[in-house]
């Protein structure tokens, strides 16, 4: 057993400031399209050595990218670097790029709220394509001063030029991920998946959540804005509290236009996996109450069924009995990191 106080010691050496190189963020103001006049959080976290690729992370529904992607430190916020994912991956040679959705996290919007599934596939394009170069409308890159930073969304960053391209998604990120990877065929060298929303749970979170189903069209359509109903806790007693603990968290209940939009998504990302194309990684969680774990499956045999064998997609499937929706947060996410960071090698 370890002394009194060890733990205490442990924990001081882990959130030590050098352990933990704070990541690059910026704003990008948003003036054209969807988000326009909306500035969305953008974080960047790079190697220690020259980058061998660059990865862009989408968080799930209400959290924002530093509390899915960082670990718990000792007051069990989640801004640790050391050991996370993050980190794994940076240790790996990618370069490490997240943001907040808009009404998400530190970005501009309502909370909790999104009109349409389009504008989050819309941010996501913004904020590669200032780091990469790339040609979407009217985002510029400001500092949180204010002041100009980067070469633009024209010219990118000229380090990243050349390197393979991957993209992950959480929950609601991983349906972000494959309509974005959809506007970029063949951009991609792969893309990671975890507890995608490709399918909702079997029992639409019981008769409220069928019958505020079967309303949704009339009820986004009348009150929007309105939240109708929350979705189940984690059951990690640890991950309850930094939900809690977080002010950046949205803690409300699912607003009527973001589950009218989150049918929609269901019903898109299964249409269209005929054309899902390219490698790809699909875990999910046999315990998860969010999203289908058998439906994540069946999307899986959809699209590796999908096109002529010249051209159907690669799809690793790993499937954790002993997990939930939380496959990069709870107990067990040791297992799913090694996993997916070995695969992101792979394909280097």
């Amino acid at each position: 057993m370890a002394a009194p106080g060890a733990a205490v010691v442990a924990d001081a050496d882990l959130d030590a400031p050098a352990a933990n190189p704070p990541p690059c963020s910026s704003t990008l103001s948003i003036t054209e399209g969807l988000l326009a006049g909306n500035t969305l959080a953008m974080y960047r976290w790079d190697p220690p050595t020259r980058p061998t690729g660059v990865i862009f992370l989408l968080h799930g529904i209400f959290a924002h990218c530093r509390f899915e992607f960082l670990d718990s430190d000792a007051g069990n916020f989640r801004t640790r670097y050391v050991g996370s994912v993050v980190s794994a991956l940076n240790a790996a040679g990618l370069v490490v790029v997240s943001h907040d959705y808009v009404g998400h996290g530190a970005s501009s919007g309502m909370r909790g709220y999104f009109g349409s599934i389009d504008w989050l596939v819309e941010g996501a394009l913004a904020v590669m394509d200032n780091v990469l170069g790339g040609h979407a409308a009217g985002a510029a890159p400001v500092t949180a001063d204010g002041e100009d930073v980067g070469a633009g969304q024209d010219g990118g960053d000229a380090d990243l030029t050349g390197l393979p391209v991957f993209l992950g998604g959480v929950s609601l990120g991983g349906a972000v991920a494959i309509l974005t990877s959809l506007k970029r065929p063949g951009r991609f060298a792969g893309v990671a998946l975890f507890s995608p929303a490709v399918h909702p749970p079997a029992d639409m979170f019981g008769l409220k959540g069928q019958v505020l189903a079967a309303l949704s069209g009339v009820l986004s359509a009348v009150i929007p804005t309105v939240p109708v109903m929350t979705l189940p806790p984690s059951p990690f007693p640890e991950l309850r509290a930094a939900v809690e603990a977080d002010p950046l968290f949205y803690r409300g209940g699912v607003r009527c236009r973001v589950g009218r939009e989150m049918l929609r998504v269901y019903g898109e990302v299964g249409a269209r996996r005929g054309e899902v194309r390219g490698q790809w990684l699909a875990c999910s969680g046999a315990k998860d109450v969010i999203v289908s774990a058998e439906g994540i499956q069946e999307w899986v045999a959809g699209v590796m069924a999908g096109a002529g064998a010249g051209e159907r997609a690669q799809v690793t499937e790993r499937r954790y009995n002993n997990m939930g929706h939380d496959l990069l947060r709870e107990e067990g996410t040791a297992q799913v990191r090694a996993e997916f960071v070995s695969w992101v090698k792979k394909l280097l």
